[in-house]
């Protein structure tokens, strides 16, 4: 009791102080003074005796002293089992402190005196002595405490690691002995944090030698998954270890079947999304038929295009056994090329359209791959995007409407959106291209009075230029002052630009651009011809080479600037160009036909012919006679032994009844295949319902399939004839291996072996047959065909997959004309089938215009024309424009040209909205009543060409139906369509065409009329038109009782030039109504004065800082001219020596009225106050005209200025430059209210000045 009391006393302090300081002389002094033993298990706040203490310092010879101190063996292990407050001992305080000759000692100690529970002992986070050992990178001592006491490897840590996991954690490859001890032992834990295993670490690290021995010892391992679901392999495909993979895939080739639980990822969809090629290539090397996809269709090519992995698309691309994932879909119908135009990204579109993709492919939604543009609008700015449309319209040239309708719903957008956005749109530009216009309009304004070789001090030519009759200084002037006024005019431009107009932002971004830019080249060419001026004479060389300089900086800044544009035309100049030179879409498909004839009757009977050479049945004589197989390949009894599996006996291949046995055993293994029954047994028997086992390939037999090794093929079926049983954990079979890869041969060879095999399908539902079509080996899918109908297999040709699609829609989607007509010839039933999106084939031989395979679908009395989204081969017809096909097809099947799809339009509706005039016509003129048919809402054709704009349709449409309906059930005629969608050229069609004048006065169900909605479109060209017209009646009311003229009330936009020009227009025609437009303008000044008020401070500050700026530039130029007088100074007296001429005076006064008007400006914009609108008006009027007043007085002082040198000797430019001076303040003037005059011109008398009051 009095050792237990005593255990718990506080360390004498005394003691302490010799444990830290490792005093072994005061230690034994002390402990002989207390007469007590138990004084040295006292412990300090931190529960550490005085061993914990010299632990921690290190002191080997004080631990020594005082384990030798106490008699009491019991005392000797109190000491050494203590612990402190985070659960350790003495031996586990000396490893985390780093002391390993002292942790030494303690365990020998320890495991002398046998006290192993101390070795044993784990701190408060569950750690031994050997897992901070390794931790700490003690090897040494992890490995004796291994050999001391093996059993430590056993413990896992509150956070699930072991010591084997934490030795492999640690890259230094020292800790390979400790985890080869740790190996060894039986029962030693190899658990790791977040459910990760020894394993894992291995290939975290990346050392496939450690990760073979553990795969070696402890195989199970390789399955185990973390929290992630995510086993050894899974984690090497991320983290990209080849070396680990492969290792992985030797030992056990199943591991590449591997699929997440939790995500459902196979192997190659995870090096797809981290876009790991190589990973993905030694997968496929060993796996040849690796899983590619998801549960929901997601492949690995949908991920990579996703994840923008433009490599690894590549990689999928190249790779033969890939190629069936070109046209996969995802549970959203979406193809790779879908998501790719979904993120807009040209590499990765061109390179799926290099392949043979199916571009007609709709989606869930019933929408096209190009349709996907559509969510892409908010990058319709960006080049990408416009690369992409043009990608689109190059490789699916009938689609190419629909890109453009594209482009123009792209394009209002963008044009809506800048109107709410305006203001800061102007300021940007206008603030940006001021600063470089008051850039030039400075240096070259110095220049002219700073001029290449100076003034002439002579008597007879003082204060004359010197270089005055050089060509190169005349070119140097004009240039010179061409520069300063273009950038001067741009700089009051951007001073009067109107704010709240986007059309007025348009106009003067369009002008001033050209103006800088004309500027631009004036000032290099200024520069150039003023250095050639002086160096010429001396050094000819380097004046030759500035002027080639500065003759190509506009060339080379405008090829830089445009670069990505530039790139993008020159890719896209022959593709789209020649297209459109040879007559756009419909011409290309027109030469294409040409270029390849049809072979409707022709491809079918040579089949025939063919088939009909070489009677009998699938076996080795039939083979031989073609001359494909060698003679000695004959069956072995692997077929027999199939057979007697069955339930079947056989004779040897030679009897004379092998034939019925082939077709029989066949039979028999295809029902197993496809859950059906088979000969001799009732869909309800033991038999039929009896699972059979799979048997996993042999590794060789795999080898041998992917690469088509005849030879080895028959030494192993020689030695074990049931080894062509053997499947993969996909189920593929040899056959379906080497169909993927393309191995006729091969094939062949197995056909003769084992016929039965072509019937068989692996996960995905997929026969022989099947996998070779969707591999993209066409002839070998037609050898297999014919080895089906020789063994009387219609089952499996007939075989969907298990996305519902027979080889019949594979072979027509992939593009093998000749294949789908073989196809078509051997079972015609195939043109039943519809695939889980509702496609039939022939569907989607209309979509990929293949008339052909059309026409011999259609000849099928039964087959079906169903398509996605309700769509049927018709209209798939009308998509393309083909008007052959739909005229074969509306003569074989009339009713499905008014058939409804879930959006309620018919193939009739839809050759109106995609403008296929040619297929309009073939409809109307195999049908008349085709023209008046509505959708189930009542809306009629000419409303759906009015929509889309599509005069070309609309004509055809009148030409067969001159009374076609015009309005839908609730009165929206086609005139309100085109007006609500803004189609000027549709408007304009029905103002022209006679049957369809009544439509101007007609009301919809709000009583509104065309006029009323022209108004509310704030359309002028289209106001001007309805009121240009006598029949026009604009005062008709709506049921709310408002005339068209009411609906200006809304006055959002009313600082547009646009809606100042309806209103003018209401006004011309209808005079009468002059008070209430009146009204209406009061009520629109008053609300952009308010909402003025509320903003009035960045107004202000938006002003004010174009206005200064500019102001500062003519100050400034100003005062240094005024300074750098024309002619100079006389080096007499220091007068002006031009003093007495006029033009010097008039020089003079212009100068210093534009330097005090623009320094007066400079200074009110600083005084201005920026909370009151008032005041901003007051401000903005009053500098206004000061500016003008100091612009016009800085061109007249540059004129006279110049005047002043030159008239002397070069009168004629002289008088050029005061002319063209005097008159930019006049153009100027001209250029910034063009849009305001061009409107005075138009409206004549009834232009009103006060309705453009609220613009200023």
């Amino acid at each position: 009791m009095a050792a237990c009391a005593a255990s718990t006393a506080t360390i004498d302090w005394e003691l302490l102080e010799a444990a830290i300081s490792g005093d072994t002389r005061s230690m034994k002094m002390k402990y002989m003074d207390s007469h007590d033993p138990t004084i040295l298990l006292g412990k300090n706040p931190q529960g550490n005796t005085c061993l914990h203490i010299s632990s921690m310092c290190g002191h080997l010879e004080f631990c020594k002293d005082v384990l030798s101190l106490p008699q009491d063996p019991t005392v000797k292990k109190k000491l050494l089992t203590t612990v402190n407050v985070m659960n350790e001992t003495p031996l586990l305080t000396a490893i985390t402190s780093g002391h390993v000759t002292l942790a030494a000692f303690l365990l020998k100690y320890c495991h002398e005196q046998g006290f192993s529970e101390v070795i044993l002992k784990q701190d408060k986070h569950k750690c031994n002595a050997l897992h901070h050992a390794i931790c700490n990178g003690h090897k040494d001592l992890a490995l004796e405490l291994i050999a001391t006491q093996p059993a430590l490897s056993k413990d896992v840590n509150k956070y699930g690691e072991s010591p084997m996991y934490i030795a492999l954690m640690m890259r230094d490859s020292k800790f390979t002995d400790i985890f080869e001890k740790l190996l060894g032992i039986d029962g030693s834990s190899h658990s790791g944090t977040y459910g990760y295993n020894a394993l894992h670490a291995a290939i975290r690290n990346g050392n496939p030698d450690i990760a073979k021995r553990i795969i070696v010892e402890r195989p199970n391992l390789a399955t185990e998954e973390n929290k992630d679901g995510n086993t050894p392999i899974q984690l090497a495909v991320r983290w990209g270890k080849i070396d680990m993979l492969r290792v992985l895939l030797k030992h056990d080739r199943s591991q590449g079947y591997v699929i997440n639980r939790k995500n459902g990822y196979p192997l190659l969809l995870s090096a797809a999304h981290r876009g790991h090629v190589a990973v993905a290539r030694e997968i496929i090397k060993y796996c040849p038929d690796a899983p590619y996809c998801k549960k929901d269709g997601w492949t690995c090519l949908h991920k990579a295009v996703k994840s923008g992995n433009m490599e690894f698309v590549e990689f999928i691309l190249g790779e033969p056994r890939l190629q069936k994932l070109v046209n996969m879909r995802s549970s959203k119908g979406k193809t790779a090329l879908h998501y790719a135009i979904q993120k807009c990204d040209p590499k990765i579109v061109a390179a799926l359209l290099d392949k043979k993709i199916d571009l007609t492919i709709l989606g869930s939604d019933g929408n096209a791959a190009a349709w996907e543009l559509r969510d892409a609008l908010d990058s319709a700015k960006t080049l990408n995007w416009n690369e992409v449309s043009m990608l689109m319209i190059k490789a699916d040239p009938p689609n190419a409407k629909s890109v453009y309708n594209l482009h123009e719903e792209a394009k209002e957008k963008l044009i809506n959106a800048s109107r709410k956005d305006a203001r800061s749109l102007t300021q940007t530009y206008t603030s940006n291209t001021s600063l470089v216009a008051i850039l030039i309009a400075t240096i070259t304004f110095a220049a002219a009075f700073t001029l290449p070789g100076g003034y002439s001090s002579d008597a007879g030519s003082q204060g004359l230029p010197i270089m005055a009759r050089n060509v190169a200084f005349k070119a140097f002037l004009i240039s010179d002052t061409l520069a300063m006024c273009a950038s001067l005019a741009v700089a009051f431009i951007c001073i009067i630009a109107r704010w709240e107009d986007l059309d007025f932002l348009l106009y003067y971004r369009s002008f001033t651009k050209k103006l800088m830019w004309f500027a631009y080249m004036a000032t290099t060419t200024a520069f150039a011809t003023g250095l050639y001026t002086v160096l010429a004479p001396r050094l000819l060389w380097l004046a030759v080479g500035i002027c080639s300089v500065a003759v190509l900086v506009p060339i080379l800044t405008k090829v830089l600037g445009e670069w990505p544009v530039l790139k993008l035309r020159i890719r896209n100049f022959f593709l789209l160009g020649l297209s459109r030179w040879n007559g756009g879409p419909r011409a290309t498909r027109e030469q294409a036909r040409r270029a390849s004839p049809s072979r409707s009757g022709g491809e079918a009977q040579r089949c025939r012919r063919r088939d009909a050479a070489a009677p009998g049945k699938w076996g080795r004589n039939q083979l031989s006679a073609r001359g494909r197989v060698p003679k000695s390949i004959t069956p072995t009894h692997a077929s027999l032994s199939e057979c007697s599996e069955a339930g079947h006996s056989g004779a040897h291949s030679r009897s004379p009844q092998r034939s019925w046995l082939v077709v029989s055993m066949a039979e028999e293994l295809a029902g197993q295949s496809l859950g059906l029954p088979t000969h001799g047994q009732s869909a309800s028997s033991p038999l039929a319902r009896t699972k059979i086992p799979r048997v996993e390939m042999n590794r060789g037999l795999l080898e041998a399939a992917t690469s088509g090794d005849s030879k080895s093929l028959k030494n192993m079926v020689s030695q074990d004839p049931s080894i062509l049983l053997g499947t993969t954990p996909q189920g593929n079979t040899c056959l379906h291996i080497s169909s993927i890869h393309g191995r006729e041969s091969f094939c062949k060879d197995l056909m003769v072996l084992s016929p039965c095999l072509v019937a068989k399908v692996n996960l995905y539902g997929e026969t022989p047959l099947l996998t070779a079509v969707t591999s993209g080996h066409d002839a070998l899918a037609s050898v297999l065909l014919r080895c089906c109908l020789e063994l009387g297999q219609s089952e499996a040709i007939l075989r969907q997959d298990r996305d519902g699609c027979n080889a019949l829609h594979h072979a027509i989607r992939s593009g093998h004309k000749e294949l789908a007509l073989e196809l078509i010839e051997a079972e015609p039933a195939l043109s039943q089938g519809v695939n889980k999106h509702n496609e039939s084939p022939m569907f989607i031989a209309a979509m990929r215009d293949l008339a052909d395979v059309l026409e011999k679908v259609l000849e099928i009395p039964n087959s079906s024309h169903v398509g996605a989204c309700s769509y049927n081969a018709l209209a798939a017809a009308v998509r393309n424009g083909n008007a052959a096909i739909a005229k074969k097809i509306v003569e074989a099947r009339p009713w499905l040209a008014r058939e409804e799809n879930t959006k309620g339009t018919s193939p009739v509706h839809l050759t109106v909205l995609w403008d296929k005039a040619d297929v309009l016509r073939v409809f109307l003129e195999h049908d008349q009543s085709l023209g008046y048919i509505t959708t189930t809402n009542g809306s009629p054709l000419l409303n759906a060409a009015a929509y889309r704009g599509h005069i070309g349709a609309a004509r055809e449409l009148l030409k067969h139906c001159p009374d076609a309906p015009c309005c839908s059930a609730n009165g929206w005629t086609c005139l309100h369509q085109a007006v609500q969608a803004g189609n000027t050229e549709f408007f304009e069609f029905i103002m022209r065409t006679p049957q369809l004048q009544r439509l101007v006065n007609m009301r919809d169900s709000s009583g509104k009329t065309a006029l009323h909605y022209t108004v509310m479109k704030r359309n002028p060209k289209m106001v001007a038109a309805l009121l240009s017209r006598k029949d026009v009646d604009y005062t008709m009311v709506d049921n709310s009782a408002q005339t068209a003229s009411s609906h200006l009330w809304d006055a959002k936009d009313a600082k547009t030039l646009i809606w100042n020009e309806v209103s003018m227009l209401m006004l011309r025609a209808d005079p009468e109504d002059a008070t209430c437009l009146s009204n209406l303008l009061e009520e629109a000044k008053q609300k952009v004065t308010n909402e003025s008020r509320k903003d009035v401070k960045s107004l202000t500050q938006s002003y004010t800082n174009n206005t200064s700026l500019v102001a500062i530039l003519i100050a400034t130029i100003t005062f240094a001219a005024a300074f750098t007088l024309p002619g100079g100074y006389s080096s007499d007296d220091g007068h002006p020596i031009m003093a007495r001429k006029l033009a010097f005076q008039a020089f003079l006064i212009s100068d210093t009225l534009a330097m005090c008007s623009s320094l007066a400006v400079a200074f009110v914009c600083i005084l201005s106050r920026s909370e009151d609108l008032e005041f901003l008006l007051y401000y903005r009027t009053i500098t206004r005209n000061l500016m003008w007043l100091a612009y016009m007085a800085t061109t007249t002082a540059f004129a006279t200025g110049l005047y002043t040198v030159l008239a002397p000797r070069i009168l004629w430019l002289a008088i050029g430059i005061c002319f063209l001076s005097i008159l930019l303040p006049v153009l100027t003037k001209l250029i910034g209210e063009w849009p305001v005059l061009k409107l005075r011109f138009r409206l004549g008398h009834a232009f009103k000045t006060k309705y453009l009051d609220i613009l200023h």
